[in-house]
């Protein structure tokens, strides 16, 4: 049960991410998730002690831990060894023991709900409040998240599961709930990252649900997305979002710094192939490899292609293992899903087409900036741990 607790708190206390003291160093590694998790392991830990098998079926994929192992090969190279040591101590904390943790306190399908519904009214909660300081103060900041573009991996990763998890529900008042936190969710999205996760996630799941009432409900979803976008096109909240999709500088004839960006981490991967920069060096060796392009100096801070940025600090090896995280979930949830040929959904596949849809979310967020952020992180982690453990749960 304490373990139950404080996975509830980790997935609740994520949504405030760095709030309220954003500018401390201290404040964003002690942060309550953090910390639970920290808490989490030692009691896990003394669990386990004697016995090792109870760990067995709870510790990560061998992709998570390939990817953290050429993290750590990564040091050998790095210009920068503090800084590559605690980024990898956090990525340590998130990928493996948050994993353990949220994976340890889940051991049926009851838990496994329950830890679904804390995410929805968490999310819930988060968007609301993204939209009152969007459209209630016209403020460009997104809930508790400072950055439009951290808030987008969030909430393109954790929205398109709470949504669909709420959608195949039975009960009346959770799809109609299901369904304003779809449009919600687009509507507090400053960034096109988001904006594209929530949609393409959603229209995957138009095409791969059996349920004509699910996809009709959908596509209305979508026509009242771009009728509140039409008619609020002059807010400035929506217009944060149109600048943003752009391809061009808003006052420059130049292609937009993002994506000079993008070409110049492909440039530094044909140069450090391999393992990369180093964890979390890549900003020491980014600005030549630009050689020609322009450097107009207006990329915001976390907008950069979180694949790209993984194979830039990583390598191609990196890279490799970080895909391998999202093929072998894909993988794992189609061909469970696929095996079933019911014109009805029930529980367990329920949370599958919510993780499918996470997952894709997850894969589209990701170019626009990145899962592996602090604070971040754990919801890429919440998808893979409930649709692990659900796939299991069903073949017992």
């Amino acid at each position: 049960m304490t373990l139950l607790i404080l996975s509830i708190i980790v997935i609740f206390t994520s949504i405030f991410h760095s709030w309220p003291f954003a500018e401390s160093r201290l404040w964003q590694q002690l942060s309550p998730p953090n910390v639970c998790v920290i808490i989490g392991s030692l009691l896990i830990v003394s669990k386990i002690y004697k016995n090792y098998t109870l760990l067995k079926n709870h510790i990560p994929h061998v992709s998570i831990i390939s990817f953290l192992l050429v993290n750590f090969l990564s040091l050998i190279i790095t210009p920068d060894i503090e800084r590559s040591v605690v980024v990898i101590i956090k990525l340590i904390l998130i990928l493996f023991w948050a994993y353990v943790l949220l994976s340890y306190s889940i051991a049926d399908l009851k838990k496994i709900v329950l830890l679904s519904y804390v995410t929805v009214i968490s999310v819930a909660i988060l968007v609301s409040y993204c939209l009152v300081r969007r459209y209630g103060y016209e403020d460009s900041g997104c809930g508790f998240f400072n950055s439009p573009y951290k808030y987008s991996s969030y909430i393109g990763t954790l929205l398109p599961f709470c949504s669909v998890f709420l959608l195949l529900s039975r009960k009346t008042i959770l799809i109609v709930l299901g369904s304003l936190l779809v449009i919600a969710g687009v509507l507090s999205c400053a960034s096109v990252g988001g904006f594209l996760a929530i949609l393409l996630s959603m229209s995957l799941i138009l095409f791969l649900l059996p349920l004509w009432r699910i996809k009709i409900l959908i596509i209305m979803l979508f026509i009242c997305i771009l009728a509140s976008m039409y008619f609020g096109h002059g807010h400035k909240a929506i217009q944060q979002l149109k600048d943003d999709a752009k391809i061009t500088e808003s006052n420059e004839p130049h292609i937009k710094q993002r994506y000079i960006e993008w070409q110049a981490e492909l440039n530094m991967l044909e140069d450090k192939t391999i393992l990369g920069s180093g964890t979390g060096c890549i900003n020491e060796y980014r600005s030549k490899y630009y050689y020609r392009l322009p450097k107009l100096n207006t990329l915001n801070e976390y907008d950069y292609n979180g694949w790209l940025l993984v194979a830039g600090e990583c390598g191609v090896l990196g890279l490799v293992c970080f895909m391998w995280i999202f093929q072998y979930n894909f993988y794992s949830l189609w061909k469970k899903l696929s095996s079933v040929h019911k014109r009805s959904i029930d529980t367990e596949q329920r949370i599958l087409y919510a993780c499918f849809a996470g997952t894709v979310g997850a894969v589209v967020s990701h170019m626009f900036s990145s899962l592996l952020y602090n604070g971040v992180s754990i919801a890429f982690i919440v998808i893979l741990v409930i649709s692990n453990r659900t796939i299991m749960y069903s073949e017992e």
